[in-house]
């Protein structure tokens, strides 16, 4: 057992190409209620793809909770199970006879959830924080999933995010499916008052099997300006679990 682990720790290391002392791992990943591009809805392999990045916390969007079409499977829960993490989920509308949103797995202790409804004529849209406790300090680790459709729409859930999170006192992450370009209205406006963490290498998330478009970020308030600029953040190369590829990364984190 401690042979694996020790491989798995050499496994995560490669991928990330370079490992930050004292820094968090996060990933962000819209898992497409677990179907993957060939078609087959297959949970399993949304741990796996997870499981290699050894992460701290995990910011999901398009969550199927106890859904007909996925099987009645609470599947942040399952997940979290899988990984060895805390399941948090925040629902957007309900679907199939249970609920569909975004979640949050977390490594660290929970210490307060909030599900923020987001403004939109469209499906409701959410931004999941959860406030956890990190050696001895406050984060808000935020999962987002921005409207798909218009760009007006976009602005206003924006401007409503950027609103809620300035009131927190202490680091606030967030990462997600944006739905945006870069250049966009939308992520200029972000940038206004976020550090939005440039990938490296390929930025392209989407979709999966040929990605064309950048559109799942990580973005950063509360981080010294010298500390933002050490994140190591890139996109994985799984193209079948989901119809996005994954965000990994390593955000550098003081202790208290």
């Amino acid at each position: 057992m401690k042979k694996l682990i020790a491989l798995s720790a050499v496994v995560a290391m490669c991928l990330i190409g370079t490992s930050l002392a004292d820094a968090l791992k996060v990933v962000s990943y819209n898992i497409h209620h677990a179907q993957g591009m060939d078609g087959k809805l297959d949970l399993g392999r949304i741990a796996n793809v997870m499981s290699k990045y050894q992460p701290d916390f995990i910011a999901l969007q398009e969550v199927d909770q106890r859904v007909s079409r996925s099987g009645k499977v609470d599947q942040a829960s399952e997940l979290a199970k899988q990984l060895g993490m805390t399941p948090v989920f925040g629902k957007c509308i309900d679907l199939g006879g249970g609920a569909y949103g975004n979640a949050v797995l977390s490594k660290h202790p929970v210490v307060e959830t909030k599900v923020h409804r987001l403004p939109g004529k469209g499906e409701q849209r959410v931004a999941l924080e959860v406030i956890a406790e990190v050696q001895g300090r406050k984060l808000s680790f935020v999962s987002v999933h921005l409207d798909h459709q218009s760009e007006a729409t976009r602005l206003e859930q924006v401007a409503a995010l950027q609103r809620i999170l300035s009131e927190q006192k202490h680091p606030v992450m967030v990462m997600g499916d944006l739905n945006a370009q870069p250049g966009s209205e939308t992520m200029k406006q972000l940038a206004g008052s976020w550090k939005v963490v440039a990938k490296q290498g390929s930025a392209l998330t989407y979709p999966a099997n040929q990605p064309k478009i950048e559109i799942d970020y990580l973005l950063l308030a509360g981080w010294d300006e010298e500390q933002a600029n050490k994140v190591i953040l890139k996109v994985g190369d799984e193209a079948q679990a989901s119809d996005h590829r994954p965000l990994f990364g390593e955000v550098p984190w003081k202790k208290e």
